[in-house]
């Protein structure tokens, strides 16, 4: 809020969050710039915990799974958002995978020797396995930029080893916070957008593929049936809610 209205006075905000407790879902902040009508880029990297993702080429994680987000604003709150992992999948998805008792995709984790496998369970084993960055050398760069655009450039911190971990998550955030009154017209913006969408959108769906989605149309759909009609959850996430709830007295 703070950065969002300093943005509306100057035009443009930077916001620096540093050592902060667990940030949560990142398209959040993301969502609610939007909805002020501001455009909005995140990025962020995790200290404090054990390493999750393997860098480029290499055999064991080094780094968390540093999310990169963006989004634009439309007339009725976020037009595009993008929320993404820089590795090929979230941690959170290895987990659910793992309770399930259900493979991953390929390509998204290497056991403790540096294998490709699609068993979750070398992330909950030890020696421990990696998270594979998403589009290899491409993801793992994103994932560096990061780390240092979020951890170094804050004043915060990475999660190189000179740094203690207390086994919990400590997250570093740096906003950038967009007016778009400062650059032109919000209407020529938002039919902008609409025309951009519309064009891509329209493209014949190759084989495999139903639709072209645009980035965040997935999950606004999968939150409308969820509201409709429940979450679905295994029985094991289940009982690491409930336990959680007892444990707060819940």
């Amino acid at each position: 809020q703070l950065g969002m209205a300093r943005a509306q006075d100057q035009g443009i905000a930077l916001l620096a969050t540093r050592n902060s407790f667990h940030l949560g879902r990142i398209g959040h902040w993301a969502e609610q710039c939007a909805r002020g009508g501001f455009a909005s880029l995140h990025f962020v990297n995790g200290i404090d915990h054990t390493p999750h993702q393997a860098p480029f080429g290499g055999s064991d994680a080094r780094f968390g799974t540093n999310p990169l987000c963006a989004a634009l604003p439309g007339e009725d709150g976020p037009a595009v958002l993008l929320d993404m992992a820089t590795s090929q999948i979230a941690m959170g998805k290895v987990r659910l995978a793992y309770n399930k008792g259900v493979p991953v995709s390929e390509g998204s984790l290497v056991d403790a020797t540096g294998h490709l496998t699609v068993d979750p369970g070398v992330m909950y084993r030890q020696p421990r396995g990696a998270l594979l960055a998403m589009g290899e050398h491409k993801g793992s760069g994103l994932a560096v930029l990061c780390e240092l655009l979020a951890g170094a450039l804050t004043g915060g911190w990475t999660i190189q080893p000179g740094h203690p971990r207390a086994g919990g998550i400590i997250n570093n955030m740096l906003s950038i916070i967009i007016d778009p009154d400062a650059l032109g017209e919000r209407d020529q913006l938002y039919a902008e957008i609409r025309a951009l969408i519309g064009w891509a959108k329209a493209s014949p769906p190759r084989e495999g593929f139903a639709e072209v989605l645009m980035p965040g149309e997935p999950e606004r759909r999968r939150r409308g049936e969820r509201l409709a009609n429940g979450v679905e959850i295994d029985e094991r996430s289940f009982a690491e809610i409930r336990l959680a709830a007892s444990a707060a007295g819940v």
